[in-house]
């Protein structure tokens, strides 16, 4: 970095970019890597065989540095390697000719393999064994325990070899690792190309580590790494399941960890209980976590206990596993309460920590409650634990400021979370005053030297928004941007005639057909939902013809039987008795929200009664019509014979694992969603008031997410109160907010918006009526107001076309657009395929299903595509704001960083 001194004061920051991050001009030097030239070829030669006194013939050296390939050093100096230990003289020309005939890195390796095995194996097959164990394994192997795995093969036969491998092998923390990935890829072609001998090797490496105490990470990640690709399901089970591995492999890498348990999940659908499924409850894991931990718990030091409960229960909530969680707080309270001194600066921090940490589970599982009174209690218990929590913060924190370590910082900040706590839980409780009360309590805490708003009073409301989000959810940290550049960025990427790059709405037949090609093997590979639709559609094909019979009668008897006296009279049946049960369950839920007046009671019994009766003889009529029905019979029995032959066939097993890969993929994006919805507040309360100059301390401005105007669910409506009537308040709309977090959603979200807009503000000659005529809109326009109950403040908002009076319409372009107070938020990325999210999924969905068996196919699903998205994408909505330049910070990217530990200073950019 020479000119990092001059620019140090010059509009820039420290890495060499300026302010729209862009890369400076010489601001870092350059060094090109060229390929070596012939005389660069010689003297590597002969310097090299130099060091170990050995030397080439002239017509030997020229040969070497007249191939074509010794120009990469790779190349030439795995061959020079491999002449200083050759010891046939007499065979030396014959060698140099056959190394310098390959025609690649990975062939030069192959036959270099070659040798070593007719010179080192003596029938132990020592070379494919230790090349194996070192390029299969986990980031490594140690000298000992290599040893240790080929400790049956004589010493006269490793020695030789390992002194071959000196040049490929490097050391990484004391392990040997493979340093040329073209030598790894040789050795898989040469001796792993049998998956039984590929399984053999990792089971090999895995039961090595097998009884290993847990306390390295990559050791315990390696360890069900090898489990996992050594077909040794109850093992992997067993181990994942065991609360020390748990914690450590949480700890190294959390994605790894979940990566094999949802795998599990796959083959065992008890093993996770996510709290959001109908079959809510403890999960298998959760179980075995705790008889692990209570046998963990008589022999381990309680550092180590508390640590492990931690992360456990970090683990636990990120997968959902609420209900499963009791017994790990629980433990860690009374572990933290009973072996940590209060009187301890470290003690009392960690059980003010532990009641914290308990505090927000509670409020997480009350979430998923949906009677009131269940959360309430919940709600309760989590108060509770957080004002014990601040208690002892508050008792201790004079003494913890004297100290010279961080905890006098820990302890501030988690009393600001505390407050922000408190204040949530009075929220859920619906104590506005109370909520009121300890959001504003944060405000004389804030003493970080890196947090810093523009005024105090802005600071109130960004803090109490930010600390929440972050609190309660899983922690994002990201920052955003805008500008031209970012979007000719994008724009320039597009700009390509590589079918592995291109937008696919932009491409004809044979460039399709090559990008499926392309990406399809590593679209299976990356994904278990495609490849499970894609191990069912070859189930489809291997018995289409017996399907498709077994579909067709189905549908003829389903038909059939329909369409008979009985089969009528059974569909009306259908349809009247659960709209009696709901009757009856109406007058139960009135009957117990009014116990108290008798005489209300009294009457609703008598039609309870009556409801009863008649729920009673529908069910009756309707057993005797079943009774009475052949045609019923006959379609019931067509009906069991196509579910037996589906699960002969394998079809229903297979459906089954579908669905649960499904809802766990789902999961996932939603707990993307999360974190990008927690960003998305953030810039509208950093970003958006600016641009606006919106003095977000006034009371009368708010926030209304999901409102639902029309047919049409806004994200997010800033809006300035007026007067309120009758408890309903009139708004002004300040502005509106699109959040995509898939950037190729943006265009959907653009045009939808601006066609109700235009809507919305009465601009009749820009929509057609029609098109909006509804029982509240029998005009087809905005006529009649509608009502938005905030679910922050319980208020009530009316919305309607006066709302929208700030608007300005643009008609600066060809086609005008309301883009001076309309906001879209969206993630920076590539556009890759240009699809909308609903347009991707239709097409990996319509691959699963076959679309791609044949050319005929294949240019459907091409037209397909270019109907969804050729009129309307992200890249034209790109191109507006490109062409429209004064409106470009209205549209705003994120760019995630990394997940940190929220409680680490010295990482966190904020505190």
């Amino acid at each position: 970095n020479k000119n990092k001194n001059n620019n140090a004061n010059n509009n820039t920051n420290n890495n060499g970019y300026d302010d729209n991050n862009n890369l400076i001009d010489n601001y870092y030097d350059e060094l090109r890597i060229e390929s070596l030239s012939q005389s660069e070829r010689k003297t590597l030669v002969e310097s090299y065989l130099d060091q170990f006194g050995k030397k080439l013939s002239d017509d030997q050296t020229n040969r070497l540095v007249e191939a074509k390939n010794t120009q990469i050093p790779l190349f030439l100096s795995a061959i020079c390697s491999e002449l200083r230990q050759f010891g046939h003289y007499e065979q030396l020309d014959n060698q140099i000719e056959k190394y310098v005939d390959s025609t690649n890195p990975v062939e030069l390796y192959s036959r270099i393999l070659d040798r070593w095995t007719n010179d080192f194996d003596e029938n132990t097959g020592v070379v494919g064994l230790v090349c194996s164990l070192i390029s299969v394994s986990y980031e490594g192997l140690n000298e000992n325990d290599l040893n240790q795995l080929v400790r049956d093969i004589p010493e006269s036969c490793i020695l030789p070899l390992f002194a071959a491998l000196d040049d490929v092998l490097i050391i990484e923390e004391n392990k040997l690792t493979i340093g040329h990935s073209a030598f790894k890829e040789a050795v898989q072609l040469k001796f792993l190309t049998s998956p039984d001998n590929l399984k053999s090797i990792h089971e090999r490496l895995a039961n090595r580590f097998i009884d290993r105490t847990p306390t390295d990470g990559k050791s315990v990640i390696g360890l069900l790494y090898h489990l996992f690709l050594s077909d040794q399901f109850s093992l992997l089970v067993e181990k994942v399941s065991d609360a020390r591995i748990f914690s450590v492999a949480y700890s190294h890498s959390r994605i790894e960890l979940f990566r094999y348990l949802y795998f599990i999940q796959e083959k065992n659908k008890k093993f996770l209980l996510h709290t959001s499924t109908a079959s809510r409850g403890k999960g298998e894991l959760c179980s075995h976590l705790e008889k692990s931990l209570l046998s963990h718990m008589s022999h381990l030091p309680l550092h180590e206990i508390h640590v492990m409960l931690l992360n456990i229960g970090e683990a636990l909530q990120e997968l959902g596993q609420l209900y499963g969680l009791d017994f790990i707080y629980s433990k860690l309270e009374y572990i933290s309460t009973a072996y940590f001194e209060e009187n301890d600066p470290n003690g009392c921090y960690q059980i003010a920590f532990a009641l914290k940490k308990k505090s927000i589970w509670l409020l997480k599982l009350s979430s998923w409650q949906v009677q009131y009174n269940k959360r309430k209690v919940l709600v309760e218990k989590a108060i509770k634990c957080i004002e014990k929590s601040n208690e002892i913060l508050e008792k201790n924190l004079e003494k913890l400021n004297s100290i010279p370590i961080r905890l006098g910082v820990l302890t501030e900040r988690d009393q600001l979370q505390n407050f922000c706590l408190l204040g949530y839980a009075y929220h859920l409780l619906n104590d506005s005053e109370k909520s009121k009360f300890y959001s504003e309590k944060t405000i004389p805490l804030v003493k970080f030297p890196k947090l810093s708003f523009e005024n105090e009073n802005k600071e109130e409301i960004q803090i109490r928004n930010w600390l929440i989000n972050q609190i309660i959810f899983i922690h994002s940290w990201y920052r955003h941007d805008y500008g031209i550049s970012l979007i000719t960025k994008l724009l320039s990427e597009t700009e390509t005639d590589d079918p592995n790059k291109m937008l696919l709405y932009k491409m004809n037949l044979e460039q399709f057909k090559i990008w499926l090609t392309n990406k399809i093997p590593k679209k299976v590979q990356s994904d278990p939902v495609l490849r499970q639709k894609l191990r069912i559609q070859a189930i489809y094909n291997n018995s289409k013809s017996k399907i498709y019979q077994f579909k067709n009668s189905v549908s003829l008897a389903e038909k059939t039987y329909k369409e008979s006296e009985n089969g009528k009279q059974l569909e009306k049946l259908e349809e009247d008795i659960p709209k009696k049960l709901k009757m009856i369950e109406g007058i139960n839920k009135f009957i117990l929200e009014n116990s108290s007046s008798s005489e209300k009671v009294e009457g609703v019994k008598k039609k309870k009664e009556i409801a009863e009766t008649e729920l009673f003889e529908l069910k009756i009529k309707q057993e005797e019509l079943k009774k009475n029905c052949p045609e019923l019979d006959a379609y019931l029995e067509i009906k069991a014979q196509q579910k037996i032959f589906e699960q002969d066939i394998g079809l229903t097993i297979e459906e089954e694992r579908l669905k649960t890969l499904s809802r766990f993929q789902g999961r996932m994006s939603l707990t993307h969603g999360f974190r990008f919805e927690v960003a998305v507040r953030e810039i509208i309360f950093s970003h958006i008031s600016k641009v606006l100059n919106i003095d977000l301390t006034e009371s009368k401005i708010e926030l209304l997410s999901n409102v639902t105007i029309g047919v049409k669910e806004i994200d997010f409506l800033l809006v300035e109160r007026l007067e309120e009537v009758d408890g309903v308040i009139s708004v002004n709309i300040l502005a509106e907010v699109e959040a995509k977090s898939n950037l190729n959603d943006l265009a959907h979200g653009f045009y939808q918006s601006q066609h109700f807009l235009n809507w919305m503000t009465q601009r009749k000659d820009k929509y057609d009526s029609s098109q909006f005529k509804s029982k509240v809109y029998p005009t087809g326009h905005f006529e009649t107001p509608i009502l938005h109950k905030n679910v922050v403040d319980n208020k009530v908002y009316s919305i309607g076309p006066k709302s929208f009076k700030l608007w300005e319409y643009d008609d600066t372009l060809t086609q005008g657009y309301f883009l001076d107070r309309f906001f879209i938020i969206s993630n920076f990325r590539n556009l890759e395929t240009g699809l909308s999210s609903d347009v991707e999924a239709s097409l990996w969905a319509k691959v699963g299903s076959g679309a791609t068996e044949n050319e005929s196919k294949i240019e459907s699903l091409l037209n397909f595509l270019k109907e969804n998205s050729l009129k309307k994408n992200t890249e034209n909505v790109l191109n507006i704001y490109k062409e429209t330049q004064k409106w470009v910070d209205r549209l705003i990217f994120v760019f995630p960083h990394k997940i940190i530990d929220s409680n680490d200073n010295d990482n966190n950019p904020e505190f």
